[in-house]
């Protein structure tokens, strides 16, 4: 109640009250405002944008259509999908311990100084972040906990797939990436015999085709499309070199105390280490990724 609670307080005057478009929302909103659901293709001013990605438009785009403001819109989708990560952050880590472990990650996710910033700008990250955590956690639980391969394997595909089309390829390596560092945890054919992985890697190469066709195409028939970078920044190369040091500032409060999952010394308290072992090179990997 208490998380729900200040969720709402820290949340709900930011989403409720239509302020104006800032940052790149007014980027998303052109884009929501043209989508169309017979035309897939995301456009700005009718030209097609060469990576952006059309989930997170068509969701606001059917949520305008029922008279919402475009303000309201860009940001109701992001927080709801801070409240999603808060909720899957906390089943997770109560199975994976108890009901504290959950109730603290739940608050150490919605609670950051990068969701207070970035969360209450209208934009996809949020919506993307939540797709690849619920496939890192359908692997592990479905998995390599319960055993269950093609449960597993299809679930990973269907948020993967939601993912990419929401945020393109960083999804797909966030989450391959790590398993590559697991390799104790991924080795045994079991694990590959049942017919889920490869209708998961045919679905995951037929969309990757699909969506890169449509894209050479588009460039071969107009001469080009507008290339757009939600990231870019005159700043590049600062950021890029205070990345390490902007990093706990960005995850406080909860910085003070991140430290002890990744504490050798403290790994001998945890009875069954498979979870943190995996949560820690999941985490450890992302960071470099995104750097």
């Amino acid at each position: 109640l208490l998380i729900a609670g200040v969720f709402l307080l820290i949340y709900a005057g930011w989403v409720l009250y239509p302020r104006e478009l800032f940052r790149q929302e007014s980027v998303y909103a052109v884009q929501a405002l043209e989508f169309n659901l017979k035309n897939p293709l995301v456009t700005m001013h009718g030209t097609p944008v060469r990576n952006a990605y059309p989930v997170f438009p068509a969701v606001c785009s059917l949520l305008y259509d029922v008279g919402l403001s475009m303000e309201l819109v860009l940001r109701l989708v992001t927080v709801f999908f801070i409240a999603a990560g808060g909720v899957l952050v906390y089943f997770s880590a109560a199975l994976g311990g108890e009901k504290c472990s959950g109730l603290v990650g739940a608050a150490f996710y919605c609670t950051t100084a990068l969701m207070l910033d970035k969360g209450v700008s209208g934009a996809p990250q949020t919506m993307s972040a939540f797709w690849l955590l619920a496939a890192q956690m359908s692997f592990f639980y479905f998995g390599l906990r319960r055993g269950k391969w093609n449960l597993a394997w299809l679930l990973c595909v269907f948020w993967l797939m939601l993912g990419f089309f929401t945020d393109g390829l960083l999804v797909l390596f966030c989450f391959v990436v790590p398993l590559l560092l697991l390799r104790r945890l991924i080795a045994g054919r079991a694990k590959y015999r049942n017919w889920g992985f490869p209708v998961a890697l045919v679905i995951v190469f037929l969309s990757l085709a699909v969506r890169f066709t449509i894209q050479w195409n588009l460039e071969r028939t107009t001469g080009g499309t507008l290339f757009f970078r939600g990231f870019t920044h005159p700043d590049y190369l600062g950021d890029f070199l205070l990345y390490f040091l902007r990093l706990p500032l960005l995850l406080f409060p909860w910085s003070v105390i991140a430290w002890i999952p990744f504490c050798v010394a403290l790994q001998q308290l945890d009875s069954k280490p498979l979870f943190s072992k995996y949560l820690r090179i999941n985490v450890l990997v992302t960071v470099l990724l995104l750097w």
